[in-house]
């Protein structure tokens, strides 16, 4: 998406992009889950995607669905929509030699697309509402708009319409994702040491792809000493 240009965006996503279901419909909850510890755990291989450009979006009621569609509480009350939270979503990838580097989700370069951004609900309060009401997200529960406050470690939530309300339409689309065949980790490269003063480090990735920059420091002196494990998580796009 070019996130500049949104009828363009909603055009490519809604009709010209292709999806492929990764996990179906039927295998979503078909109840509501007390807390994250009942959450489904959802697992797929991505080998068949190595090296090819993979996108993923999570919808909100893609088909346009109505709260009329459905039967009612044995009451009359009309039932609510649902509210999707997503925890620990990410890539997991196993070196040749057995080493497991972890992406969470906020390297993939998620980015909302609101559809329904020009209406105004009645359960969308102004004041919790992003600036960008295009590709904006929240930090509370809003109807119809995402919370991508904890994506950090993999969470995030779409909140659905109480009962009685519109229900929302919106899409949650991420960059480009570069998987690659995993060779042996790379040799270590000697970055600064008591003889080296080195203030900035630089270091270019010359192919497209998804890279994990692991540094060791290590602390060393006669009365102490102290390591660290520092991982950072690099997307290179076109």
């Amino acid at each position: 998406m070019s996130k500049t240009d949104f009828e363009a965006d909603s055009i490519l996503v809604e009709k010209t992009t292709e999806w492929k279901a990764l996990i179906s419909r039927e295998e979503l909850p078909n109840k509501v889950l007390g807390s994250a510890a009942s959450a489904l755990n959802y697992s797929r291989s991505v080998k068949e995607f190595i090296g090819k450009k993979f996108t993923l979006a999570i919808v909100l009621n893609k088909d346009g669905k109505k709260a009329s569609d459905y039967p009612t509480y044995s009451d009359g009350t009309p039932i609510p929509q649902s509210t999707f939270n997503f925890t620990g979503m990410r890539v997991e990838t196993t070196w040749r030699n057995g080493r497991v580097t972890t992406a969470y989700a906020s390297s993939f370069g998620f980015t909302p697309l609101n559809m329904k951004n020009k209406t105004v609900f009645k359960d969308q309060d102004e004041i919790n509402m992003p600036k960008d009401r295009d590709y904006g997200s929240v930090s509370t529960g809003v109807s119809g708009m995402w919370n991508l406050s904890s994506i950090a470690n993999g969470g995030f939530t779409v909140t659905g319409a109480a009962s009685g309300f519109d229900w929302k339409y919106t899409w949650l689309v991420s960059d480009y994702l570069n998987f690659l065949e995993c060779p042996e980790p790379d040799l270590p490269v000697k970055v600064k040491d008591v003889s080296l003063d080195v203030d900035t480090y630089s270091y270019t990735y010359d192919q497209v792809g998804t890279y994990t920059a692991t540094f060791l420091m290590n602390n060393f002196s006669y009365a102490h000493e102290d390591s660290k494990v520092c991982e950072l998580i690099i997307n290179v796009t076109e």
